[in-house]
């Protein structure tokens, strides 16, 4: 049998007052066997408004590439961390810091590829916001790492500042959504 296709098209108005009607498709493909609710954005809560576009894709594709590497990088080769590294933290490395190096880069690796998972499908206006908290929390240890800490040197902000930079790309994509 052969599926066909069933189509309406709905007009769902808000009750609050400053927004207008918006367009709602259903497609219903024969039996029951695949049903598709295709709506805008949930303006109430601001979950809804998903997005797939180059630019959106790119950015994502870009921050999983930019973390696939520190996160090679720490299980692999820790001592190339060592640059990051003042005379005193590199003194004090040993097989146990080795190892927790080694722990961190599979969580850098995790994140890396659930933002490469969300580079394949329409995202959000939320999934985006939570991508920039998500680059901005290295950024900020990192920061405070800096400036509190006297294990690293200088050029750690390199890394924080790339972190930043694709913390702000989150929040500027999430807000062309709105």
């Amino acid at each position: 049998m052969r599926p066909r296709l069933v189509s309406a098209r709905l007009i769902v108005v808000d009750d609050e007052p400053g927004f207008a009607s918006r367009p709602c498709q259903i497609r219903l493909w024969g039996a029951g066997r695949e049903c598709r609710l295709l709506t805008g954005p949930n303006r109430r809560s601001g979950l809804g408004g998903a997005v797939n576009n180059k630019a959106v894709n790119f950015y994502l594709k870009a921050m999983a590439v930019y973390w696939l590497i520190f996160g090679l990088i720490t299980i692999f080769v820790p001592s190339i961390m060592n640059m990051f590294q003042s005379a005193e933290a590199i003194s004090a490395k040993t097989t146990f810091s080795d190892h927790v190096w080694m722990h961190g880069g599979f969580d850098i690796l995790s994140v890396s590829v659930l933002v490469f998972a969300l580079s394949q499908a329409s995202i959000s206006r939320f999934m985006l916001q939570a991508v920039g908290v998500a680059a901005l929390m290295p950024a900020i240890a990192i920061g405070y790492s800096l400036i509190f800490t006297p294990y690293w040197n200088p050029l750690f902000a390199v890394a924080g500042i790339g972190c930043l930079a694709f913390a702000v790309g989150g929040f500027l994509f999430a807000n062309r959504l709105s």
